[in-house]
């Protein structure tokens, strides 16, 4: 029995051994899948698949699927990339940190308290914002028209985008682009949108869920009004178009034909920007200084005269709006001053600054003194157009801690001392109506794409290197250090425009070192007085600089192409007439002297004789002269004729 036994035994050894064994297996089966679930829930992309399909980026509904962490130094897989070999080097990127709007990414615990614990240096001086911080109501994306306005089809390619990244509003500074009628006709320029075209910008915004606010200079900033002859009488100062006069009546009234233009093309807008920042010849002129003796006011009392009558037109004429301005005019005036003037009763004030040292250079008793005149604020920051008047490609690490330190200051006050009601990201694109161009809006897309994320987040982390990267199509991730030059290909709207101008900064380097460094010893207006140089240095400059010459006239046809695709012709030429005409005319001059010094076979011994000087002087001006003729065929400034088929819809 006890043999039949052990047989017995012997004989269900081996199956209840692979039941254990199978058992256990299943049970740690189902403890990695019950991790994984956990850990990378699945969470719906905001945008379409379609959308991101469109940029060349392969975006899956689940996010384990849809994005991964970076492998291979940052480089996105073949499967994963778009790769046009046609399409020029991207910029590198910057210092920031943030999470993706809308994507839910599975991140190792251990990254993820580096992450948390990892903030940015001390050198970067960006201040440390609460990981949990107030969320606004409006993300609005500041879109300045005054210069190198976008074709209307543009904005059908940005606004999903804009979207995707956090946005929910626009903030419209039409200028001469609005289609102005009847008495104020002439404020519109040669390719300003049509009434159908407002029509469609509307529809494009409410697409994309996109609040619209228009903004009409009212005091400061009019110079596209006040420098027409027939509204140049309305001017503070005659020999300035900056400031409208507070103390002229009739300036009033161009103000209120203004904004019912405006509205009657908005009837859905529930807020109105009147702008009045920067009024620089404020009560300087002969009217405003005698009504001030004759009154006894001061000039801020002016000053809000001026905006209360604007508020008050638009409270009785549009009792939906609420009027908006910019705050910098009262904003260190005592706060007696400003209870006195019962401005909080009339408008929200804009609280702009956009250097990244926010809270230094705010007065220090802002908040408090505006916690007692205003029921609601808002903040305005920069994503481009604030670094520099003819600045060409934005410093995205500069712009990034610009909004950093405003969400660090919103933190400390926001429903303690203030009630925010939401963040404007401008983006201007002149200083004033008379600057040049800076930033142009397809170059800055990356920086207002960071720039929404640090605000949404608080910090940027390598996901939403990832996300944006992906976002704007791109086949590299963004790195720490966008100043210098990838081999990264984008696919975003407007992404050529983008190429272009970043070849543009490497031509600039190759043609400041022919200048300054190569043959700069031995070509000057010096040696041509005196006509006295080394015919070898002159000779081995003329190959690189009539090869120089070819690259500049190649560059110039390439941007006149790749910029219709988004901006009128207007745009391109002013571009080119300020950025490679320049560089022609110098390099022609330096042709034409180096040609003239090749003459030489002999030279005069030292000192050189001084009558050289004033007599070979018209030389040199007669030298520039040529240089500008034969650079006629480049100066594109012919007036625009305002006709209807020039008018893009």
């Amino acid at each position: 029995m006890r043999r039949f036994q052990q047989n017995l035994c012997a004989s269900y050894r081996g199956p209840i051994r692979f039941v254990i064994i199978g058992g256990v297996l299943v049970f740690l089966v189902y403890l990695l899948k019950f991790y994984l679930n956990w850990s990378t829930k699945p969470q719906p992309l905001e945008m379409d698949d379609k959308y991101y399909r469109g940029f060349g980026v392969n975006f899956q509904r689940d996010a384990r699927d849809g994005i991964r962490h970076m492998s291979n130094q940052g480089k996105l897989s073949d499967a994963e990339s778009h790769k046009d070999p046609r399409i020029p080097s991207l910029g590198k990127h910057i210092d920031i940190k943030a999470a993706p709007v809308g994507v839910h990414v599975h991140v190792d615990p251990d990254l993820k308290q580096q992450q948390k614990s990892k903030l940015v240096s001390k050198d970067d001086e960006v201040q440390r914002v609460p990981e949990k911080h107030s969320q606004q109501e409006f993300y609005l994306v500041h879109l300045d028209l005054k210069g190198a306005p976008p074709k209307i089809s543009y904005y059908e390619k940005i606004f999903p985008l804009l979207h995707s990244w956090g946005a929910n509003g626009l903030l419209i500074e039409y200028e001469d682009m609005f289609p102005y009628w009847d008495n104020l006709e002439d404020l519109a320029s040669g390719y300003n949108y049509t009434k159908a075209g407002i029509q469609t910008i509307l529809k494009l915004a409410a697409k994309n869920q996109l609040t619209v606010i228009p903004l009409i200079q009212t005091f400061g900033h009019m110079e596209f009004v006040l420098k027409h002859k027939q509204f140049a009488r309305h001017r503070e100062l005659p020999e300035n178009p900056q400031s409208v006069s507070p103390c002229k009546k009739d300036a009033m009234r161009v103000i209120h034909a203004m904004i019912d233009q405006v509205l009657s093309l908005h009837p859905d807008a529930t807020f109105l920007h009147i702008g009045c920042d920067e009024v620089s010849d404020l009560a300087r002129g002969t009217k405003c200084i005698n009504a001030m003796e004759a009154e006894g006011v001061t000039k801020e009392d002016l000053f809000f005269r001026h905006v209360k009558t604007i508020a008050t037109y638009i409270r009785e004429n549009y009792p939906k709006i609420k009027p908006i301005m910019w705050d910098d005019m009262f904003r260190k005036l005592s706060l007696d001053i400003l209870q006195k003037s019962e401005i909080g009763q009339y408008v929200d004030p804009m609280v702009w600054m956009y250097l990244p040292d926010v809270k230094g250079k705010l007065p220090g008793d802002l908040w408090v003194k505006y916690s007692k005149v205003f029921k609601t604020v808002w903040a305005a920051t920069a994503y481009k157009g604030a670094s520099g008047s003819a600045q060409l490609v934005p410093d995205i690490d500069y712009h990034v801690k610009n909004h950093l330190n405003w969400l660090k200051v919103i933190n400390d006050v926001d429903g303690k001392l203030v009630t925010f009601r939401g963040i404007a990201l401008t983006g201007w694109q002149r200083y004033d109506h008379f600057g040049v161009l800076c930033e142009l809006l397809p170059v800055s897309l990356p920086s207002l794409a960071f720039c929404l994320q640090a605000l949404k987040y608080g910090e940027i982390n390598q996901d939403v290197l990832l996300y944006v990267s992906r976002s704007l199509g791109c086949d590299e991730v963004f790195k720490k250090d966008l100043k210098a030059v990838s081999s990264a290909k984008c696919t975003f709207p407007g992404y050529p425009i983008f190429a272009v101008v970043h070849n543009y900064h490497l031509t600039l380097k190759s043609y400041d070192n022919l200048l300054w460094q190569e043959h700069a010893g031995w070509i000057t207006e010096y040696h041509l007085r005196h006509r006295y140089s080394n015919p070898a240095h002159i000779k081995s400059l003329l190959k690189p600089v009539n090869k120089m010459l070819v690259t500049l006239y190649k560059l110039s046809q390439k941007v006149t192409g790749i910029m219709a695709a988004v901006f009128y012709p207007e745009t391109s030429e002013e571009w080119i007439e300020e950025n490679i005409q320049p560089m022609i005319a110098k390099l022609k001059w330096l042709k034409t002297t180096a040609n003239s010094l090749s003459l030489d076979s002999t030279w005069p011994k030292r000192p050189l004789p001084k009558s050289a000087v004033s007599s070979d002087r018209q030389q040199v001006e007669q030298s520039k002269m040529h240089a500008q003729n034969v650079n006629q065929p480049f100066q594109k400034n012919q007036p625009l004729v305002k006709n209807d088929q020039q008018k893009m819809v």
